[in-house]
């Protein structure tokens, strides 16, 4: 039979909560450790989605990069070149000026315009 080791002065009773509590603490920060790593699964990549012949219209001065993936043409690293092109010179001011973003040509422009709009109402 296990005998009851004294610690800290501690009676049984109050050992075995100190003991709860920590197990509890200890599964809770595992559960928020895997939760916040996704449980180490692989991000999703969207490859298509159909447009099922609805427009819409985003919007590059407010749109992050997952919102800017719908644009036809505009994949991942494009999109995260977009945000950071945006956070380093600031907003838009034109659809235009898309162009000065790494890996967008006229060719890209000219086929995404009438998807995307510039909203300057939060300057």
């Amino acid at each position: 039979m296990l005998k009851f080791v004294k610690i800290a002065d501690f009676s049984k009773k109050e050992f075995i909560v100190v003991l709860t509590l920590s197990f509890a603490l200890i599964a809770c920060i595992g559960l928020r450790f895997a939760r916040d790593n996704h449980w180490n699964l692989d991000p999703v990549r969207i490859i298509s989605a159909e447009n099922e012949g609805k427009s819409y219209q985003i919007d590059i001065n407010s749109a992050d990069w997952r919102e800017l993936t719908l644009i036809p043409g505009v994949g991942q690293k494009k999109a995260i070149d977009i945000v950071k092109y945006r956070a380093k010179h600031g907003n838009f001011h034109s659809t235009d000026e898309l162009r000065n973003v790494e890996g967008i040509g006229n060719s890209i422009l000219d086929a995404i315009k009438n998807m995307v709009v510039v909203n300057n109402t939060g300057e």
